[in-house]
């Protein structure tokens, strides 16, 4: 049980004498636990056994100094964490269940908090070593040899509870426990080549990488970068296997350069490193992928010749896409405004189709489907209506016959389909009355299935401009437009977007009608309560 003390005071359990054996049993207990007061209670049996300890040596030989009588800071002496009577056994503490506390901190989720309670544990044991506190308790009270001091998994411990602290906001978080991590780093390198047991692991220097990439900052990427390359160096120096880079610390650092967009870090990234990896024949999947998104991010519009030439050289190297590949191929699709842009999505869609019967990782998925919707509709061609609509009827397909929730249309899915009804171009009266169809027989299916989401203000523009720009009756218009507006304001989502588009839709005599007064650029509440920040 978790509650267990360690006093030996119980008749269950006369005879038998708790030992750092035990301390360290229940701190992973605790750590195991994934209790909410796992974090409490693990300072709060540290700092006791700590307690005893001091309390031992100071009544044994007298105070050596004033420190010895303060309490130590933190948390864990606020709260009532037991006597320390004599009923209350004495335990040596060692390095293993120094560790023990680190990893329980470690998995606390506890952040910038964890981070530091995580030092101080560090900087007492430290402490303790000095005075020979620790080595004396092993001595008398277990009389077998045990390590007192930090190791490799102490100082790694410490990287990761700061590592895990960089992604918390704040003065601390960031850099900040970035610095942190490559301070311990440092100091380990310092301790082992001064004849320490204390060598870096593959573990250290990936905890060190992932916190500097963490960053997403160009300073954060360049010094992830510089760990990478002190860990080759120290690959070399070694010729220890275990430090030998691979795709994960190379991809942790790609991303890190692509996240930072900036010129100099993707050439870093894009020149360097990759043809690095591909050089060392460890470039996989993930590293082809994160380059992608990189250009994605930096350059939308023109992205897409970058992305495909990747994509050439990803095949010609025998590294299979998976679906975050085909994802991030349609995006940029979908973005590069090409008059080849749709039959490209409809062939990469049969690809994935095809591919995915013998390997599972290209399954499309409902962003692939919804991707190659917005390259529809977004695209020159005239004809917009008769594609989307096998696309989306082949997503519909796949996942009725899979039963696989991860290809489920979903309100963006139905928004697109609609964006692409109204953009059907030409002038055949025909297949706009086919795209005018559409679109409102789609909002009709999405608002019977209430497992595909609520309308949001993205729905109600395309079905505004689907009315206002198919419809060649204008009395048919007016009605369609007035009453996917009254809709629309019942739900609370008129938009700026949307009010546009109604503005440049509704029939003039209408407008007055339907603003009821109101001030275009000044709604009511009740009209807009249900926009999110991202749909105003």
């Amino acid at each position: 049980s978790l509650s267990l003390s360690l006093s030996s005071s119980s008749s269950v359990y006369k005879g038998v004498t708790a030992n750092s054996v035990s301390l360290a049993s229940v701190v992973d207990a605790w750590a195991n636990s994934n209790h909410d007061n796992s974090f409490r209670r693990i300072l709060a049996i540290f700092h006791h056994a700590v307690d005893k300890l001091r309390s031992n040596s100071i009544s044994s030989s007298g105070p050596t100094s004033t420190q010895d009588n303060d309490e130590l800071n933190g948390e864990a002496h606020t709260q009532n964490h037991g006597s320390t009577t004599s009923s209350t056994p004495l335990i040596a503490i060692n390095t293993i269940t120094c560790n023990s506390v680190l990893n329980g901190l470690a998995k606390s989720s506890k952040g910038i908090k964890a981070a530091e309670k995580a030092q101080e544990v560090h900087a007492l044991m430290e402490d303790l070593n000095e005075r020979g506190i620790l080595q004396r308790a092993i001595d008398e009270l277990e009389g077998e040899p045990a390590n007192t001091k930090p190791n490799t998994t102490t100082f790694t411990l410490l990287i990761k509870c700061w590592g895990d602290a960089v992604k918390i906001p704040g003065r601390y978080g960031g850099e900040y426990a970035a610095k942190r991590c490559d301070e311990i780093l440092h100091h380990m390198e310092e301790q082992y080549q001064n004849g320490e047991n204390v060598k870096p692991n593959v573990i250290t220097y990936t905890s060190c990488i992932t916190a500097w990439s963490n960053c997403k900052s160009e300073n954060g990427a360049l010094q992830a970068l510089s760990i990478l390359e002190k860990m080759e160096r120290m690959y070399i120096l070694t010729e220890d296997e275990e430090l030998q880079p691979n795709s994960i610390h190379y991809n942790a650092c790609l991303s890190a350069l692509c996240l930072a967009q900036t010129k100099e870090t993707f050439e870093k990234a894009n020149q360097l490193l990759l043809l690095k990896m591909q050089k060392k024949n460890i470039a996989d999947t993930s590293s082809y992928n994160t380059i992608m998104n990189g250009h994605l991010r930096r350059d939308p519009t023109k992205s897409y010749a970058a992305i495909e030439e990747l994509f050439q050289d990803m095949k010609l190297n025998g590294i299979q896409p998976d679906a975050i590949t085909y994802n991030t191929i349609m995006n940029g699709l979908s973005k590069c405004g090409k008059n080849d842009a749709v039959p490209k999505a409809i062939n990469l869609m049969d690809q994935m189709v095809e591919e995915c019967k013998q390997n599972p990782t290209v399954t499309p998925t409902t962003i692939t489907f919804t991707s190659a919707l917005n390259v529809i509709a977004k695209s020159q061609i005239s004809e917009k209506a008769d594609p989307a609509r096998k696309i989306f009827h082949q997503m519909l397909s796949m996942h009725q016959s899979r039963n696989d929730d991860m290809m489920k249309p979903d309100v963006w899915a139905f928004s697109a389909l609609i964006s692409a009804c109204a953009n059907q171009d030409g002038d055949n009266a025909e297949r706009k009355r086919f795209a005018l169809r559409l679109a409102l027989g789609s909002y009709e299916q999405f608002c019977k299935s209430p497992e595909y989401g609520k309308p949001n203000a993205f729905i109600y523009g395309g079905l505004i401009k689907a009315c206002g720009r198919l419809s060649v009756d204008q009395n048919e218009k007016g009605q369609l437009v007035q009453n996917v507006f009254e809709k629309c304001k019942r739900e609370g989502l008129v938009s700026n977007a949307v009010m546009n588009i109604f503005l440049r839709s509704c029939p003039h005599h209408l407008k007055e009608k339907m603003l009821e007064g109101h001030n275009e650029r000044r709604l009511p509440r009740e009209w807009t309560r249900n926009l999110t920040k991202t749909s105003r």
